[in-house]
């Protein structure tokens, strides 16, 4: 059974990348794992429950509890979901006064020299 280069090199890629977020979500699983530890006061000032931990947790062992820890607090964040809600949307590009905002790249036009 013969191989084309590519299909070797790209089965190797996908499973080293299996493999480091196989790696990463166990280590954020024993971070999360800490967070059972925390009183009640602590987890209130980061926006969540004993209950939400022990939810997070209760998912697949493969899975990443850190991110459902993250949108559980995020959702329970009055001024975050007023701040979006009421928020103007962002104009893309260059402001009114002709300056790029803090952030953006400059475009990638061609330069002149004279």
């Amino acid at each position: 059974m013969a191989f084309a280069p590519g299909v070797l090199t790209v089965s190797l890629l996908a499973l080293a990348s299996a493999t480091r977020r196989v790696i990463r979500a166990l280590a954020h699983r024993r971070s999360a794992m800490r967070l059972a530890d925390w009183d009640q006061h602590t987890l209130d000032d980061i926006g969540l429950t004993r209950r939400d931990v022990r939810l997070a947790l209760g998912t697949s062992l493969l899975s990443d509890p850190t991110v459902t820890l993250s949108l559980i607090a995020a959702e329970r964040q009055p001024s975050a979901r007023q701040d979006s809600a009421s928020r103007p949307a962002m104009p893309s590009g260059r402001g009114a006064a002709g300056r790029s905002r803090p952030g953006t790249l400059p475009s990638a036009g061609p330069v002149v020299y004279s």
